[in-house]
């Protein structure tokens, strides 16, 4: 099913921490070591309730828990990349570690290519995960997440990125508590941390030497709910709050001969509550509904600086009147508005169903992009007093069927009518670097 949507209009969870750059390699790697994932989940048309934040899908990955009875490790050497996974129990049973990386040396390749108008350039990443899990007893689970992933390339030869070296990085981390209540309900307590960080230096003309930072963060609390009232009957509930903070640009001078003056684009912080309920109901053998809804409030906070525009007239630089200053943790701009999500699936038979969903969605993260493609260097921006949330409205309708097992190959095909509000476009022109105006 093909998605007409931007590609920052889909959210990446690891443990319910967020992806915000999923290219290794420009996007010829995962950025998961496929040995550290046990589940993966795309949902890009009936969306659960308990998900949230981008306008078109939601890639929902769970990493592998480590063996706790024995010792294993596996591994393997390539041209280009190299990789190790290894389980390491703690106690037996109960307990353990998985603990693996990857690492590439394709400059070490390149430079040995006698003769190569590629000597000298470097493309390089490594990534590293890391998980603890430990089954108190048959009713609390606990488990740590930490992953860590460093890209860097510079290019030498006669192209855009001349010249110049980037990187940039994704560290997440999450902590999770399972407890069951009972027969009836279970629960999860999740905290989690994501940070992405890109820079990029200048410094062929020491004149000219300068170096770009910049950062996104994401902290969030979760706690989640299963009901079984019967079996036909499930409810799902809970809620999730969520720090934003962003650091659209910081440029800075590299060297005692650079002229380039330091600059530092104005940060962003935002607080978003989610509260969700659901149910699901098998009203025959063959029909299965799902329906529920999920409550967006995100708030803008300072410190900040928002201009003033004259009333009446385009807002833009020359009909600046003024600021307005608001101190650390005043609200600046506050959105909020209800997310409904119903999906039906009905079976044909063992191995063929029809499913039909509806969702609203609702995103308060952009990136300022007017290219195709994600590069490193793009800017993401929150919500506030002149980005709106942008919300998404959206109707599908598909024949699914599963081919050698239930599991193991599936087909599809999708119908779908899309409403987005509020999407994001610039003028012509637009300098979206290092822009406090955008």
């Amino acid at each position: 099913s093909l998605r007409v949507c931007k590609a920052y209009q889909n959210l990446f969870l690891l443990d319910n921490a967020t992806f915000f750059n999923t290219n290794h390699f420009f996007g010829f790697f995962t950025i998961l070591h496929p040995d550290g994932v046990s589940d993966m989940e795309l949902f890009k048309s009936g969306i659960p309730a308990r998900l949230g934040g981008r306008l078109s899908s939601v890639f929902d990955i769970k990493s592998r828990a480590p063996e706790t009875d024995k010792f294993h490790m596996n591994g393997g050497v390539g041209p280009v990349v190299s990789k190790i996974m290894m389980d390491i129990p703690l106690i037996k049973d109960k307990a353990g570690i998985l603990l693996g990386g990857r690492a590439s040396y394709s400059g070490f390749v390149l430079d040995r290519i006698e003769g190569s108008r590629l000597a000298n350039n470097d493309v390089a990443f490594y990534d590293l995960i890391f998980k603890a899990n430990y089954q108190l007893d048959k009713k609390n689970e606990l488990s740590t997440t930490f992953y860590y992933s460093k890209d860097r390339f510079k290019i030498t030869s006669d192209t855009l990125l001349s010249f110049t070296d980037f990187s940039y990085s994704n560290r997440l981390l999450s902590a999770s508590w399972k407890h069951v209540f009972s027969d009836y309900l279970k629960a999860e307590f999740q905290v989690g941390n994501s940070l992405y960080e890109y820079g990029s230096s200048y410094d062929l003309i020491p004149s000219q030497a300068f170096g770009v930072d910049f950062s996104v963060m994401e902290s969030n609390v979760s706690a989640s709910f299963d009901y079984y009232r019967n079996e036909r009957l499930n409810y799902f509930f809970g809620a999730d709050v969520k720090l934003h903070e962003v650091n659209p640009g910081t440029r800075f001078s590299i060297g005692d001969e650079s002229l380039i003056l330091d600059e530092q684009v104005q940060r962003e912080r935002g607080l978003e509550f989610n509260p969700y309920v659901s149910a699901e109901y098998q009203l025959t053998e063959k029909l299965l509904l799902d329906a529920g809804l999920r409550y967006n409030i995100f708030s803008a906070f300072g410190p900040a600086s928002v201009n003033q525009y004259a009333a009446g007239t385009p807002i833009s630089e020359s009909s600046i009147v003024g600021t307005e200053s608001f101190d650390s943790n005043d609200i600046i701009k506050t959105y909020h508005g209800v997310e409904f999500r119903v999906s039906s699936r009905f079976l044909l038979n063992n191995n063929s169903s029809i499913k039909a969903a509806y969702n609203r969605t609702r995103q308060n993260h952009h990136l300022l992009i007017n290219a195709v493609s994600i590069a490193p260097t793009d800017v993401w921006r929150l919500s506030g007093p002149f980005i709106k949330p942008q919300i998404a409205d959206q109707i599908s309708v598909g024949y699914f069927k599963n081919i050698f097992g239930r599991d193991f190959f599936e087909i599809s095909g999708e119908l779908y009518y899309k409403r987005i509000q509020n999407l994001l476009d610039f003028r012509t022109g637009a300098e979206l670097q290092f822009n406090n105006a955008i």
